[in-house]
């Protein structure tokens, strides 16, 4: 999946995207009802460079690649969106 920053924004606590697409995943969490499978809680994790993490103001941790950060919160409000 394809995520879009048109401005700058910070992410996780500490990380500032410049504008571009970036990679990453959606989810959701699947629980079992009568009726089968419900969809509910989407979340959406961007995947990045520990480099560009530390490039952009981020710790990219030890031996984490790539970096996969949460930014369910930054999609929700629009700051980021997904293609």
């Amino acid at each position: 999946m394809q995520f879009a920053v048109s401005t700058e924004t910070q992410i996780g606590g500490a990380v500032t995207l410049p504008p571009d697409r970036y990679t990453g995943t959606v989810s959701w969490r699947e629980t079992m009802k009568r009726g089968g499978f419900e969809r509910s809680k989407k979340s959406y994790r961007i995947e990045l460079d520990p480099e560009d993490v530390l490039r952009w103001g981020g710790d990219p941790g030890a031996g984490e690649s790539p970096c996969v950060i949460d930014i369910t919160e930054d999609v929700a409000s629009g700051a980021i969106k997904a293609l």
